[in-house]
C-alpha cells in the first residue's frame, strides 16, 4: 500500500533567554584586576602631570611672592624657588613616557579582550535566534564601544588624583586668604551644577547619536 505522506511542522526557533545585565562598575574592576600594573603606572602619571600643571607652579609663584614681601621662609631662595618649577619639565616629559608606555598597551589589550568575549557569546548562540539589535549597531559595539572601557578605566586615576590635587589646592588657597577662594570656587560649582542639570540631555543626544550610527554602518553594509 501507498505510505501517507506526513507533513512535519518546520523546527520552532529556540528562544534565547535575555543575557543578565553587568554592571559598569563590574567591568571596570575586572579590567583594573587584570592589567593591574598598567593602572599603577598610569596613576602615577596622572599624578606627575596634575603636580607639574596643577599644584607644583602655584608653589613656586606663592615662593616668588612671599621673598619679594619677606615672608618667605628660612633657608627658601630664588633658586629653590626656580628649581621647583624647572622640576615639571622633567614630571611633564617623564608623565608623557609613561603614557605612551602603558596606556597605549591597555587599549589593545582590553579592546580585543572585549571583542573576543563578544564574538564567543555571538557563536554562542542559536543559529536561529536573531541579535537584540541591528547589524549596524553591532558594528558599532565591536568597533567603538569597546575603546569605552579602557578610557573609562584610566579616567577613575584621574578621578582619584584630581579629588587629591583639589583638596590640596583649596586647602593652600584657604590659609592665604579665604574671601578670595570662596570667590574663585563659587564660578566652578555653579558651573558643575549646570553641566549636572543638562546631564540628561546629553545622555539623550549621546543615545540617538549611536542609533543613527548603527544605522548608517547597517545601511553602508547593506
Amino acid at each position: 500500500g501507498v505510505k501517507p505522506v506526513v507533513e512535519t511542522a518546520p523546527p520552532i526557533a529556540q528562544e534565547v533567554e535575555p543575557a543578565a545585565k553587568l554592571p559598569a562598575w563590574r567591568v571596570l574592576l575586572e579590567v583594573v584586576r587584570t592589567w593591574p600594573l598598567y593602572m599603577l603606572v598610569d596613576l602615577v602619571c596622572v599624578l606627575m602631570i596634575r603636580l607639574a600643571f596643577q599644584l607644583i607652579p602655584g608653589l613656586a609663584l606663592k615662593m616668588f611672592f612671599d621673598l619679594l614681601t619677606g615672608e618667605a621662609a628660612a633657608g627658601v631662595t630664588i633658586w629653590a624657588a626656580a628649581a621647583l618649577l624647572a622640576s615639571t619639565f622633567v614630571l611633564r616629559v617623564l608623565s608623557v613616557i609613561g603614557f605612551y608606555t602603558v596606556d597605549v598597551p591597555l587599549f589593545a589589550e582590553v579592546s580585543t579582550w572585549l571583542r573576543r568575549n563578544l564574538l564567543r557569546h555571538i557563536l554562542s548562540r542559536p543559529g536561529a535566534a536573531p541579535l537584540p539589535e541591528s547589524p549596524g549597531e553591532a558594528v558599532s559595539r565591536f568597533r567603538e564601544d569597546v575603546m569605552e572601557i579602557p578610557l573609562f578605566a584610566i579616567w577613575i586615576n584621574d578621578i582619584i588624583v584630581g579629588t587629591g590635587i583639589i583638596l590640596v589646592a583649596v586647602a593652600l588657597m584657604l590659609r592665604i586668604n579665604v574671601p578670595i577662594t570662596i570667590l574663585a570656587l563659587a564660578p566652578v560649582l555653579l558651573i558643575g551644577l549646570i553641566s549636572r542639570a543638562a546631564a540628561g540631555r546629553v545622555e539623550n543626544y549621546r543615545r540617538a547619536s549611536r542609533q543613527a550610527a548603527g544605522a548608517v554602518t547597517g545601511f553602508i553594509g547593506e
